[in-house]
């Protein structure tokens, strides 16, 4: 709530034991920043006391699994719920209302309403990136401390950045075998998406030299090539995913 003329005013509030962060942007003709109508789900918002000039961080932490709406209601007022950005490291699942206009989930993560955008997973050890996907979009792997195994796929066009342990948080630090099935590099946001360059990146066997030379991706250590149609997993396993068949070892050490 924002209150021109009272002694304080919150950027956020809590219903139903969730946190919602009022969203704002940025208007262009009055310089100021503005609230859009919508929320978006929140691990914390700020109270803020112009009284004694202070500000008080309101946190909550989510386990299990999390229920969004579409809708929320805070003291007579209807916001759409628009998304999501908060700690996930002990969710387990995110389940997002059908009725919602504008993400979805699918097998407890969240995308957007259309499917072309990946926008936060909960903490997993493996995860696969449903085709169809052209966006990760930034942090949405924030909090995924324990990957460790990552599959893109071939519709992937563009990875805003993966949190890693350069960043103040440390999703994805463990992330080392990472599988891009799209035949033309993904382009990436900055330069440090992915801090663990010593992992190991697997692509199309007729993309090899693409992505060797990519200003990005050329930088892995390790650079091998996967058979069409085929994922990798550690220890030696694959997945079949298309026609045909390969046999394909993963490293199980540097």
């Amino acid at each position: 709530l924002f209150c021109t003329i009272c002694a304080w005013s919150e950027n956020g509030f809590e219903e139903d034991g969730i946190l919602y962060l009022i969203e704002t942007k940025y208007n262009s003709v009055t310089h100021q920043t503005e609230p859009t109508g919508g929320v978006i789900v929140t691990s914390y918002y700020y109270y803020y006391d112009y009284n004694n000039g202070t500000s008080t961080e309101i946190t909550k932490e989510y386990t299990g699994n999390i229920t969004i709406p579409a809708t929320v209601t805070h003291e007579g007022t209807v916001y759409p719920v628009k998304g999501i950005s908060c700690d996930l490291s002990k969710v387990s699942n995110i389940n997002v209302s059908p009725d919602n206009s504008y993400i979805k989930s699918i097998d407890g993560v969240v995308y957007s309403k259309d499917g072309d955008t990946l926008i936060c997973c909960p903490n997993r050890t493996e995860f696969s990136i449903p085709e169809g996907v052209k966006i990760i979009r930034e942090s949405s792997f924030g909090y995924c401390n324990d990957l460790t195994t990552l599959i893109m796929p071939a519709s992937l066009e563009y990875v805003e950045t993966l949190y890693n342990e350069k960043s103040d948080q440390e999703g994805t630090k463990n992330l080392k075998y990472i599988t891009i099935k799209s035949t033309t590099p993904p382009e990436a946001g900055y330069d440090d998406i992915i801090y663990n360059k010593n992992g190991y990146l697997y692509v199309p066997k007729e993309s090899y030299s693409l992505y060797d030379e990519h200003w990005y991706w050329g930088g892995f250590k390790h650079i091998q090539c996967i058979e069409d149609g085929v994922a990798a997993v550690p220890g030696g396993v694959t997945i079949e995913t298309g026609t045909g068949s390969a046999v394909f070892t993963w490293p199980k050490s540097d």
